[in-house]
């Protein structure tokens, strides 16, 4: 690869150069280009001959890429996905929905079976988004949110006749999503990460 350069194995988006404080890797996708190090000099030097081969545009300090946000803490970057998030706690009015520490209840696979459940809860109700709110926790639990998967298995089995009880439920895992969506990911450094 050129300057020097080496494709990583596991990921033809990876690319590395160097060792220690000199390292650098570069991730691409698509037109999108991430330059990592520890050191500020080497993304510096990279950009350069980059610039020199290939037209480029620097943005800065990554914010945001493929649906991740990212955000530094001094020698720490904390990376989130809470723009997936956001959007469907926004459609269901629960954006300000008070926290949930957890997608489901205890038991709840087995709720319906006790005597302990209100008739109006098991009703059947019409007019309501289940199905959407379904549709939308799928698409979080596959690409983004798979600790909501086990709780979404149980709704999705009452897409066609959803009852209060489900309804109920389904906004708790948005209450639990509100709760979490501002969690990420910390990568801490001994020496500042530079990120361009």
């Amino acid at each position: 690869m050129e300057f020097g350069f080496r494709k990583i194995n596991s990921s033809d988006c990876l690319s590395a150069q160097g060792n220690g404080s000199q390292k650098v890797v570069y991730i691409v996708y698509i037109d999108d280009l991430i330059i990592l190090s520890p050191r500020k000099e080497p993304v510096e030097k990279t950009k350069y001959l980059l610039r020199n081969k290939f037209e480029l545009e620097d943005l800065g300090e990554v914010q945001y890429y493929l649906g991740n946000n990212f955000k530094r803490r001094s020698k720490q970057i904390v990376f989130s996905e809470g723009v997936y998030r956001r959007p469907i706690l926004k459609r269901f009015e629960m954006e300000h929905a008070a926290y949930s520490p957890t997608p489901m209840v205890k038991n709840f696979d087995n709720l319906l079976k006790t005597t302990h459940v209100d008739e109006a809860e098991i009703e059947v109700i019409e007019h309501v988004h289940y199905p959407t709110l379904v549709a939308s926790l799928l698409y979080l639990s596959f690409h983004r949110s798979p600790g909501i998967a086990l709780a979404l298995g149980v709704l999705e089995r009452f897409v066609e006749i959803p009852s209060r009880l489900y309804w109920k439920a389904g906004k708790r895992i948005l209450q639990h999503l509100a709760r979490t969506s501002d969690h990420g990911i910390v990568v801490g450094s001994v020496e500042p990460v530079v990120l361009k």
